[in-house]
């Protein structure tokens, strides 16, 4: 069995587990608070900025954090409306060829081109996305930065969604310079 096939696997075999952790309840049930997890957030946050787009996410920027164009510091989603765990996606068409090879902007926008077929396919836009995860394989820090320039034209919204981004050694295939993940919400 190919590093491919395996690794292919086990990412749908985590979303489904992770799909499968969110109980049943009330949609009107407000989340309630575990053994040290931190409170629900509320209209009012104790400091920063609390920017709401919709009844569905707030988007915080707490003042002891830096501020960034291009994400959030966190999303809360307000409801247990359907939830999206949308895979790793990396900058190859259909027929698994590898685009923009040696270029970060490029594979950038292929993988958000990607990312927003897959948005599509699920019925859902770029606007329910509140969480992605980047990773990247690149020994410039300044390819950070074009990831990010190319990540606030894409949402192209004052609120972006909360990110993490990760360096890493190795990515699915030789010549895949960067993977994103989404989460997305919706009612």
């Amino acid at each position: 069995m190919s590093i491919l096939f395996r690794t292919a696997i086990l990412s749908c075999l985590l979303a489904v587990l992770s799909a499968c952790q969110q109980p049943p309840g009330d949609a009107d049930q407000q989340p309630s608070e575990t053994p040290g997890s931190a409170p629900a957030a509320t209209a009012e946050a104790p400091s920063g900025t609390a920017r709401q787009t919709a009844s569905l996410v707030e988007y915080l920027n707490p003042d002891s954090h830096f501020e960034s164009e291009a994400f959030s510091q966190i999303a809360v989603v307000q409801n247990r409306g359907a939830t999206y765990y949308i895979s790793g996606q990396i900058p190859v068409d259909n027929e698994y060829n590898i685009l923009a090879p040696g270029d970060i902007r490029g594979q950038t926008r292929a993988v958000l081109n990607n990312l927003d077929m897959a948005l599509t396919a699920a019925g859902i836009s770029k606007d329910d996305v509140v969480k992605i995860g980047i990773n990247l394989l690149s020994l410039e820090a300044r390819d950070s930065f074009v990831v990010a320039e190319e990540l606030v034209g894409y949402f192209e919204r004052e609120e972006m969604p909360a990110s993490t981004m990760t360096g890493a050694p190795f990515i699915v295939v030789d010549g895949v310079l960067i993977q994103i993940d989404a989460i997305a919400v919706t009612e």
